[in-house]
């Protein structure tokens, strides 16, 4: 920053007088005078010099330009979990997500769950407010109930067909927990198990 290393990025330009830069966007702005037989515009390039372009011409005398770089709408998932956090065969399984937005109030148009062996993908179509503050934003639900396994569940917001926020997580879903009951009678005890595959063991004759 102290004056050095100059280099010519743009020639050929006629009165260059007004420069702002979108460094987020890695783009130049500026305005050109009008040069004699033609009235002046406002162009843009790339910080490096490339890809030069006009936006707009047929302006009289422009000497200054502004940029107001509004942030792109952004739904963020922070936090992503299921309920139960370790869910059986017999759980319906809940997904709860959690995060904060750089958009308006967010409205789910629609939902799509996808499976493919152990992945799970749970696309949220939403559509966004105008742009405001960053403020906090929840969703939840319920994706029914899975074999026995190990999962990968990628949750993808969608807006206007572009993703505006993804997270993963994974989890398994275990074995169906037997429950055992005692019946007693003047000549038997029978015991009761109830398993995933309704199975029934007797003891007789005690």
């Amino acid at each position: 920053m102290d004056g050095s290393g100059l280099e010519e990025l743009i020639s050929g330009l006629y009165f260059p007088v007004g420069v702002a830069l979108d460094q987020a966007g890695r783009r130049i702005y500026w305005t050109e005078s009008d040069a004699p037989g033609s009235h002046g515009s406002i162009r843009r390039a790339n910080l490096d010099g490339s890809a030069a372009e006009t936006l707009i011409e047929g302006l009289k005398n422009p000497r200054g330009i502004a940029l107001d770089l509004m942030p792109i709408p952004e739904v963020g998932i922070d936090a992503l979990a299921i309920l139960p956090p370790i869910p059986n065969q017999a759980d319906p399984i809940e997904v709860e997500i959690s995060g904060t937005m750089t958009s308006g109030p967010v409205t789910v148009l629609g939902t799509d769950l996808t499976r493919a062996g152990s992945n799970l993908w749970l696309n949220i179509d939403v559509e966004l407010g105008p742009l405001t503050v960053m403020q906090p934003w929840s969703y939840s639900e319920e994706i029914g109930r899975l074999p026995e396994g190990s999962y990968d569940l990628t949750v993808r917001a969608i807006s206007e067909g572009e993703i505006v926020g993804i997270r993963q997580i994974s989890f398994n879903v275990i074995p169906e927990p037997a429950s055992f009951g005692l019946l007693a009678g003047p000549s038997a005890l029978i015991l009761l198990s109830r398993r995933p595959w309704n199975q029934r063991t007797r003891f007789a004759g005690l």
